[in-house]
């Protein structure tokens, strides 16, 4: 590795979010079929829960043993809480606000269909209370689509974005 070369270690530490890989498109097909018509187990403010199943489990594993082992602030850590999810209609944005998470807390999310619906982030968030502006950004807005992969602080500051039509689908990971 070059000295310019920047590790998603480097990332989550420096920026509190990282693209770190891909899953298997065959498995995303699998849980984005469920999405026709969906096993909804609760529905929430901005976002529906989906009923968990064996497509989803597919998708963790395969992050477990191909991804999960290349991220040094996961690679020990277990798996908290797991949920399948769609962002559904909601019209307003929201303001910023800082979760209340104890420290070292990570979330992955597990693209199946890309939309609006994740929160925007401040980069670097996790570090210092001095918002940036120009790091008000969006994780799914960097990841390659459908598959993709994205590790943040769960310390970030945030602001929820406004949905209209369809959101966001996908696995939320928290380690």
């Amino acid at each position: 590795m070059s000295v310019n070369e920047r590790t998603i270690g480097d990332e989550l530490t420096d920026f509190g979010v990282a693209i770190v890989g891909d899953i298997d498109l065959e498995l995303i097909g699998k849980v984005k079929a469920q999405l026709e018509s969906p096993n909804i187990k609760q529905r929430h403010r901005r976002q529906t829960e989906l009923g968990w199943n064996s497509a989803c489990d597919a998708i963790v594993k395969d992050f477990e043993t191909r991804l999960k082992p290349n991220i040094p602030p996961l690679c020990a850590k277990p798996c908290q809480n797991r949920r399948f999810i769609y962002f559904h209609e909601f019209p307003t944005s929201s303001g910023t606000y800082k979760p209340e998470n104890s420290a070292g807390k990570h979330t992955v999310a597990i693209v199946i269909r890309d939309g609006p619906g994740l929160p925007l982030i401040y980069k670097g968030s996790h570090k210092s209370n001095e918002l940036d502006p120009s790091t008000l950004d969006t994780a799914s807005t960097n990841s390659s689509g459908a598959g993709s992969v994205i590790a943040f602080n769960a310390n970030m500051v945030q602001k929820d974005v406004a949905v209209t039509g369809v959101g966001w689908a996908g696995i939320l990971l928290v380690y």
